[in-house]
């Protein structure tokens, strides 16, 4: 699953799309909201800080899912369509996108758990590959968004970079804003 997304983003978007599963991307956003909740947990030892990071995992699933929504019902009236896709489409969609954040909490609570137990030396090492990790699935979650949006949207081109352009900053103000409050 996780697989699918991360070598072949556009055959697993389209059939998240066309074969909507809003149960299955309702359990990949439970286990990373609960992976994120035990690394925290392990960090900090403070059941609240871990509740806050189950919530925050859905609500950014919500949030970037509502975002897509949006921004396919705006080119719906554009092609003058009548139909537009629903939202647990959407809901669908981005949970398979959310598998990338699955692999990354996973690394994160097993790095948590383990970190403390291993060495100077060897938490040096991990932690170099810990980096490197992270970067390689920070440019996976950016090209599997630009990939979800081309499904969705059925755009291409310099229309389709622009729109993700503007999703991604408008997706990363609103969730500064609500991380700010909270």
């Amino acid at each position: 699953m996780c697989a699918s997304v991360l070598f072949s983003p556009t055959k697993a978007f389209e059939d998240a799309f066309h074969n909507e599963d809003i149960k299955g991307a309702f359990g990949i956003v439970l286990i990373s909201g609960i992976l994120m909740a035990l690394a925290s947990f392990f960090i900090s030892a403070n059941i609240y800080t871990s509740i806050y990071f189950v919530l925050l995992n859905f609500a950014e699933w919500l949030l970037f899912s509502g975002f897509v929504w949006f921004f396919e019902f705006v080119h719906v009236r554009k092609k003058k369509r009548l139909i537009g896709i629903s939202y647990a489409q959407c809901l669908s969609v981005v949970g398979k996108l959310w598998a990338i954040n699955l692999v990354g909490a996973l690394v994160f609570a097993l790095t948590a758990l383990f970190g403390p137990m291993v060495s100077s030396g060897l938490l040096m090492f991990l932690g170099v590959l810990f980096i490197l990790f992270s970067i390689i699935l920070t440019v996976a979650w950016l090209v599997g968004s630009y990939k979800l949006l081309k499904v969705v949207l059925g755009v291409t081109g310099s229309k389709l970079a622009l729109n993700w352009i503007i999703l991604t900053i408008l997706y990363g103000l609103t969730l500064g804003i609500i991380l700010s409050l909270l």
